[in-house]
């Protein structure tokens, strides 16, 4: 049975999505897509790429071959359930959707403030990220620093408590941040649920 804690409006603390176990499974399929630097995407198309003073780190994308039919999907789909019937009810596509691990995993390693869509329909050609996930894959005990932060509307951040297995949900335009990886290797899984445009 999952749980939700809130952290700001619009994002949710869903506890126990996957178990420890779960974790290092999706960790050692992961771990066998393509690995690359990690890049940046803007409202500014002519600025995305890799930038490593706005994020440094590791992506490895899921091949889309394998996302629709691997054992863990389901159970990232009752997780958006759970948090579009307790906090932000959007309209998605539920075959439509992004994942990847990022590794955090060199000294410094981290991604600045930033949304992971934009509220500028111009910039889009037809659907928009629009439900965002961030899934500890990680014990909490292997790494300092990294810490994953939410921004409030006055400015102000609230840092998670993240434990191995817990996701955080939140609208893709929220912005957010990951602080500097200060030791040891941190792994967590991205996943963006594709919709229309906000209206």
């Amino acid at each position: 049975m999952l749980s939700g804690t809130p952290i700001t409006p619009g994002c949710l603390h869903i506890q126990g999505v996957f178990t420890p176990a779960q974790c290092d499974r999706i960790v050692e399929d992961a771990l066998k897509w393509d690995p690359k630097p990690a890049e940046v995407y803007t409202n500014n198309p002519a600025n995305d790429g890799v930038n490593t003073e706005t994020r440094k780190g590791t992506v490895y994308s899921c091949p889309s071959n394998l996302l629709l039919n691997a054992w863990w999907k389901p159970m990232l789909d009752q997780a958006f359930i759970y948090y579009q019937r307790k906090e932000y009810p959007q309209d998605i596509d539920w075959g439509n959707i992004e994942i990847q691990m990022v590794e955090y995993s060199d000294t410094d390693d981290f991604f600045q403030k930033h949304s992971d869509s934009y509220l500028n329909e111009r910039h889009y050609g037809g659907d928009v990220r629009k439900l965002s996930m961030s899934l500890e894959l990680t014990n909490a005990s292997y790494y300092t620093g990294c810490a994953l932060r939410f921004y409030k509307d006055d400015g102000s951040t609230v840092r998670t408590d993240p434990i191995q297995g817990d996701a955080f949900v939140f609208p893709s335009w929220k912005q957010h941040e990951v602080t500097k990886l200060e030791s040891g290797i941190r792994r967590a899984l991205v996943v963006w649920y594709h919709g229309p445009f906000w209206r």
